[in-house]
């Protein structure tokens, strides 16, 4: 069987049943590499890797200059690494 990419309706279904509270899904992808929606794979793997802090940090800085908006370095409960994301607050503290 060919695998088939879901929509979008599909995948904001699926979202919705695995972000619920109190609700740890099974990780699909670490299984049989289907495509998956589970917070590991949507916070973890399609992100960049950074081995240190200061690295991501520095990233973080350039990105932050180059976007105009806040974003800032935070380490993964998944990978035990560091990846960078946008900040809630607009406001660059450095």
């Amino acid at each position: 069987m060919k695998y088939k990419k879901p929509t979008k309706k599909q995948l904001r279904n699926a979202k919705q049943v695995h972000m619920g509270p109190f609700v740890r899904p099974v990780c699909w992808s670490d299984y049989n590499d289907s495509y998956c929606v589970c917070h590991k794979c949507w916070s973890c793997k399609r992100k960049m890797k950074y081995n240190t802090r200061d690295f991501a940090n520095n990233v973080a800085i350039k990105a932050t200059q180059r976007t105009n908006t806040w974003i800032r370095s935070y380490k993964c409960t998944h990978c035990f690494q560091f990846h960078i994301g946008h900040a809630k607050t607009s406001r660059p503290y450095y």
